[in-house]
């Protein structure tokens, strides 16, 4: 019994050895780990107080800025290509055109003397289609002159009035195409109107043809009158 005891006793003495080295081990090397701990908190306790050039922050600041910079301009490049240049167009005519005050026109020119009259109306029966003003026409001495007609027919005629003609032979009459007065129609041989004339003008001839201006239908010569000219119940 005493052998078995004194393997036993031995095995407890080596076990209490070892675990007690075991633990002066581990109080060693906790020391260690904790200085180890330390001296890093103490270097960075200390970082702040060391000199650090004053350049550096702003340095780093406007290197940032400046890669943000390079970042944005091309964003801002796309975004300006993107605005409508007609609009950008409009709003700079708006700030550049000056104000323009327009000139008030001009007044307009008084107007030429007026020509002669047109014939007064001479009735539903009576149209003058064309009105001609010689050129020897003297405005100055002009006046009204009254002209009725009343023949016994119910065609329609074509009239024209002369103030110049040559008379050939009698009862053959040749007018001057530029003397001509008045020209137009009338109906049923009734004839009402006014035309101008001049103190120069003494007499005008008369000529009716039937509608298509071929056939003579009827001519006169008359002398000019202020009173007028009257032409009634007669035939050609």
């Amino acid at each position: 019994m005493k052998p078995v005891l004194t393997i036993s006793f031995v095995c407890f003495l080596f076990t209490q050895i070892a675990c007690n080295g075991q633990d002066a081990a581990e109080q060693s090397r906790t020391p260690e780990s904790s200085t180890v701990d330390i001296e890093p908190s103490s270097e960075d306790t200390l970082l702040p107080i060391e000199p650090l050039p004053t350049t550096t922050p702003d340095s780093d600041k406007s290197d940032t800025n400046s890669d943000v910079e390079t970042i944005i301009e091309p964003e801002l490049e796309q975004d300006t290509l993107t605005i409508n240049p007609v609009d950008e167009n409009n709003e700079q005519r708006e700030f550049d055109e000056p104000n323009i005050t327009l000139p008030e026109p001009e007044p307009e020119p008084e107007p030429e003397p007026e020509k002669p009259t047109l014939p007064a109306s001479p009735g539903a029966n009576n149209n003058w289609s064309d009105l001609v003003v010689p050129d020897d026409f003297d405005f100055n001495t002009s006046y009204d002159m009254a002209i009725t007609i009343n023949l016994k027919t119910t065609e329609t005629l074509s009239i024209a009035i002369y103030h110049d003609f040559n008379k050939i032979e009698p009862g053959y009459i040749i007018p001057i195409a530029g003397s001509k007065l008045v020209s137009g129609t009338i109906s049923n041989g009734n004839f009402s109107g006014t035309i101008r004339v001049t103190g120069s003008m003494t007499s005008v001839l008369i000529q009716l043809f039937n509608h298509s201006g071929k056939t003579l239908f009827y001519q006169s010569v008359e002398a000019t009158n202020p009173d007028g000219i009257n032409i009634t119940d007669e035939t050609p």
